[in-house]
């Protein structure tokens, strides 16, 4: 199955009682992109708010596992549509007995906030499915892609893929939600980084001591044979690159 990828960026917004909040969080490819996330009255975004971006699913709480595969892909920017056809899709495998999931990823990120959610959302996946995360030889997982690379039980990649983070870039559309900008990103970077450190010890406290992932600090961009010194829970298994066959002889 595979998840559209590059539709144009919708603008989400998130009305709460009688009031319209937005703001933008940028997790793509570029820190100067911005996106849309929800607002909590006047307080940082919470899980709560991330978590109900995306429509929810209905998943057994005991999947009968048939020994079934299934396989996504997740191409393209990281949006609303795509976060939630994998996440339906992924509760529609599991319906019918397909426990061994595969997601593989090619993205220079896109919307951080249904990343997360979408993350969060294979976390909590019961015990007896087992979602494989795989970047391709000469893939790309950049920016929000990460968070999606992390939630995965097990990771392979490429020899030559390549992983990106960078700063949260937060900006408001309502001037008066302009106090709120350094606690969001705060926030949204701590979701991260707790993602990270749950599958690399290592690389987390990278990130941490460098504050990439905050206003500010710098990116941090590497390939997977970098990871030794890096990290080494990040990726599980690499993949040969292919080698291309030999020119026809003349």
């Amino acid at each position: 199955m595979r998840i559209p990828g590059r539709l144009s960026r919708p603008l989400f917004a998130c009305l709460l009682g009688a009031c319209l909040l937005g703001a933008c969080l940028g997790a793509a490819g570029s820190a100067a992109r911005a996106q849309t996330i929800p607002g909590e009255g006047r307080s940082p975004v919470g899980r709560a708010a991330i978590t109900q971006t995306l429509p929810p699913v209905r998943v057994p709480a005991f999947p009968v596992c048939s020994g079934a595969e299934a396989s996504f892909a997740v191409h393209g920017d990281i949006h609303r549509p795509g976060m939630a056809a994998l996440t339906e899709g992924i509760a529609g495998a599991l319906s019918r007995g397909a426990c061994r999931l595969t997601v593989e990823l090619d993205s220079d990120g896109g919307l951080l906030i249904h990343a997360l959610s979408a993350a969060w959302f294979l976390r909590a996946l019961p015990p007896e499915a087992e979602v494989r995360m795989v970047v391709p030889a000469g893939g790309h997982c950049h920016s929000a892609c990460t968070i999606l690379f992390a939630a995965g039980d097990r990771r392979a990649a490429g020899a030559d893929a390549t992983f990106v983070f960078h700063p949260v870039n937060v900006r408001v559309l309502n001037p008066g939600l302009q106090p709120l900008v350094p606690r969001i990103g705060k926030e949204m970077a701590r979701y991260w980084l707790e993602l990270v450190r749950e599958v690399d010890k290592k690389l987390a406290r990278r990130l941490a001591r460098f504050q990439s992932l905050e206003a500010g600090g710098p990116t941090l961009a590497f390939r997977t044979a970098d990871l030794p010194r890096l990290g080494k829970g990040w990726v599980e298994e690499v993949l040969p690159v292919p080698v291309p066959p030999p020119p026809p002889a003349s």
